[in-house]
């Protein structure tokens, strides 16, 4: 009976294989199917566990309390090229979210189909001194070949179509590029088993080229110098040429133009960074390290795993930068060759056009790629050049002109504040009628940098939305004390919620970071609104998602996750009170909750010494969720708290479905857990242990 199962509660079981060590990397292999799968050391235990007994999450719990942290996002990049390699025997079992489907569902190629045999290759000795001499010797040969490299492309395809009819012209590229590609395999898994003594996936391959061998380069991820890397993709770029150069003593000139023809298209099509081609793979490796392979393209685009590994970030902005560049000048040069083109076979189609005689259709076709390949080189050069150079200027431009546009003279008009307001907490609740009326009834403030929105110790009689600028939040010491600083709000956020319950003076101070516009909104007219509307009784309800709406919009921690990450997370916890001096958990305890702080400041204290302090916008209590052990710390309320409550089964949910958030959970827990296991001894020895 098949059982099925969300991520969490997976259980992937891995086909019979075998786990060969290689430096700092594993191999795992399949006899059947033959396969293979790289994973860096620290997932040895991940292979070792997927036996079909333990569900994802205590997979990630066993490997947390044995190594002390969890790779959280390699171990997921990593089910996920598990399950689209085929390793897993169970994958049907798995039900997946519309947020995991698109990057765990297998992804079939449609430009080529493969007859696999004898996939993995095994040489009996490594020998890098013989990789270095034969890539040497491609690589001169290549440059030999270069010297055919025809001045002008067009003009030789042009003397080609005159020598030659379409049938032996199509036939002769179809042979020279199964021949050319099959040796340039036959380069590939020689220096593979060199420089690896591994090479994988040997197939029969059918393709634009042609049919041909075609031998994987995964195990170029074991390669142990980036000069032998750049070495490697660098002679597969340039193969076909030493080919040219062998050859050229033995065809004949309409052969060799053929060939040349096919080398031309075999380089550009490698030279081109918008696709997986062997430059952009030589650029990758010379900018970012191999460990990063293992990331799968979910992950490459994560900003949080940016904001904690600023290294990391900085080689993805050169390896983008550098492509675009490149991208620019690859495309300038093809459409080159496209205007070319047009002028010297236009007038030919044209001809053939008017009269429509048997060389029509032939010429038809050509003028149906010429279009298709300038329709690709211009949505090319918008999409990926144009918009990635303009979009930091352009998110500028765009941000002043909706100022302008919104608030040209100093007024914001009620539609506008209306589609501010009408989505957060609270506001959602009323007809657009009732809204309108509150909206009327508001005044929209516009305040320069340092002024006070709220003084500490007002009466609360006014609700706040920030529609624009930045505000921040701190607390006033009193005479011989500090200010505390305590939190930010960003657009479009409600703060000043506690009007909605009682008119208590305000605890806190808000001052504008930034030159602000904000939503001045009387409690008093809310209160009558809301009781026309009948929603009276939901004001409580409405000040506490607005608590929620407000911590996640205030945090500098979780502020940069994704829109979904924040909605499905605030789903998935209850609010809680705790007063001054309330302990919340103690050192020892079963941890069963995430909490995250909506309101006060809590102190933790390990082995009864107090270690520090969270605030308002910070979280505490992952490390015995994620690490499946007790406590590590107690922590006791500083002031009247008020907490968002995150239950376990919950927390899992959540860090399974979002990677974004898991991974930065995941991040600061490693961060934790290294800060308290470095304290236990020290604060042991003190002698202040507490139960």
């Amino acid at each position: 009976m098949k059982v099925s199962a969300t991520l969490e509660n997976f259980k992937p079981r891995l086909r019979v294989g075998r786990v060969i060590p290689q430096g700092s990397r594993i191999i795992f292999e399949t006899d059947n199917p033959y396969n293979q799968i790289f994973l860096p050391m620290a997932l040895a235990d991940l292979i070792l566990l997927c036996s079909g007994q333990f569900t994802v999450r205590q997979i990630i719990e066993k490997i947390y309390r044995k190594q002390g942290a969890v790779p959280f996002k390699w171990i997921l990049s990593a089910l996920h090229a598990l399950h689209q390699g085929g390793f897993l025997e169970n994958a049907d079992e798995l039900i997946l979210s519309e947020h995991l489907e698109s990057w765990v569902t297998p992804k079939r190629s449609r430009w080529h189909l493969s007859w696999r045999f004898g996939q993995r290759i095994v040489a009996d000795s490594k020998s890098p001194v013989a990789f270095y001499g034969l890539t040497l010797i491609a690589l001169i040969l290549s440059l030999l070949g270069l010297q055919f490299f025809p001045l002008s492309p067009v003009k030789m395809v042009e003397a080609w179509t005159q020598e030659i009819n379409l049938a032996q012209g199509l036939w002769s590229l179809f042979i020279f590029g199964s021949i050319m590609q099959t040796v340039r395999y036959l380069l590939c898994g020689v220096q593979l088993l060199l420089l690896t003594g591994k090479a994988y996936n040997a197939s029969l391959r059918l393709s634009l080229w042609g049919v041909h061998l075609h031998v994987g380069d995964e195990s170029n991820v074991l390669f142990e110098s980036r000069l032998y890397t750049a070495m490697f993709h660098l002679s597969q770029i340039l193969a076909p040429w030493a080919f040219v150069y062998a050859a050229s003593f033995l065809l004949a000139p309409a052969q060799m133009n053929s060939m040349l023809l096919v080398s031309l298209c075999l380089t550009i099509y490698e030279f081109n960074p918008f696709v997986p081609s062997e430059g952009r793979k030589l650029i990758k490796s010379l900018l970012i390290p191999n460990d990063r392979d293992i990331v799968s393209w979910h992950f490459e685009k994560s900003t949080i795993i940016s904001t904690f590994s600023p290294e990391l970030r900085r080689q993805d902005q050169d390896f983008a930068r550098i492509c675009m560049f490149w991208g620019a000048i690859w495309l300038l040069v093809m459409l080159s060759v496209l205007h070319e083109s047009a002028i010297f076979f236009g007038p030919d189609i044209l001809a053939h056009l008017i009269k429509w005689d048997q060389d029509t259709l032939p010429r038809l076709a050509g003028l149906a790629i010429w279009l298709v390949s300038l329709f690709y080189l211009v949505q090319s050069f918008i999409e990926k050049v144009f918009m990635a150079a303009m979009e930091p200027i352009w998110i500028k431009l765009r941000s002043r002109a909706k100022k302008l546009s919104v608030n040209p003279d100093g007024e914001w008009p009620p539609l506008e504040v209306m589609k501010r307001v009408e989505g957060l907490p609270l506001f959602s609740h009323f007809h657009e009628q009732f809204l309108t009326e509150i909206i009327a009834k508001s005044e929209v403030l516009e305040l320069k940098k340092g002024a006070a929105v709220i003084r500490q110790g007002d009466t609360s009689r006014d609700l706040y939305v920030l529609l624009d600028g930045m505000a921040e939040i701190s607390r006033l010491g009193g005479p011989g004390f500090e200010d505390e600083w305590i939190s930010e709000l960003g657009p479009v956020s409600v703060f000043g919620e506690a009007a909605l319950v009682d008119d208590s003076p305000r605890s806190a101070q808000i001052s504008a970071k930034t030159s602000v516009t904000i939503l001045k909104v009387p409690i008093s007219v809310i209160r009558q609104v809301a009781q026309d509307a009948k929603t009276i009784r939901y004001l409580e309800d409405f000040r506490n998602a607005i608590l929620v709406n407000q911590f996640f919009a205030s945090s500098p921690v979780f502020r940069s996750l994704s829109t979904e990450s924040i909605d499905f997370l605030s789903s998935r916890g209850t609010l809680t009170y705790f007063n001054l001096g309330q302990k919340v958990f103690s050192q020892g305890d079963q941890g069963d909750s995430l909490f995250l702080i909506l309101r006060g400041s809590v102190d933790v204290f390990i082995h009864g010494q107090h270690i520090k302090s969270l605030r308002q916008g910070s979280f505490f209590g992952e490390i015995a969720l994620i690490a499946n052990i007790p406590r590590t710390a107690t922590v006791v309320t500083r002031e009247p708290c008020v907490f968002f409550q995150i239950s376990a089964d919950s927390f899992w949910e959540v860090l399974v479905q979002y990677i974004d958030l898991g991974v930065f959970i995941e991040t600061v827990s490693e961060s934790r857990l290294k800060e308290d296991l470095e304290l236990q001894p020290m604060l042991k020895a003190t002698g202040t242990d507490s139960k």
